[in-house]
């Protein structure tokens, strides 16, 4: 393959973003299948991958328990802080991660108007 010149405004053919393919409607979840194993995925558009999804009971409470349990890994929380901390966003009725960021918008809203 030949090098293009620096100051040429040809993008290189690698860094050109490929078009991607619309996912067809399947009649069936058995020709959805089929279609899928025969397929790449990276070729078609995943556009309901933004959409929020409700979960709720338990699987709910293990996602929220595994969240907090990273975001104390993250931030080196003690466990005594990190069951204040789910205390508390229990009461409020948000996540921990929620919490945290709201306590840490809080403090650095009144450090900057000490300044």
């Amino acid at each position: 393959m030949p090098k293009l010149k620096k100051d040429s405004k040809r993008p290189h053919t690698a860094l050109r973003k490929k078009a991607l393919k619309p996912i067809p409607n399947f009649k069936s979840l058995e020709e959805e299948a089929r279609f899928w194993d025969t397929h790449d995925t990276t070729e078609y558009a995943w556009e309901d991958l933004d959409e929020p999804i409700e979960i709720g009971g338990p699987l709910k409470a293990s996602v929220e328990k595994r969240r907090a349990e990273r975001l104390a890994a993250l931030l080196k929380l003690e466990p005594k802080h990190l069951r204040a901390t789910q205390r508390i966003a229990r009461r409020k009725g948000v996540t921990s991660d929620a919490l945290i960021k709201i306590w840490i918008n809080e403090g650095l809203r009144r450090e900057a108007a000490r300044v």
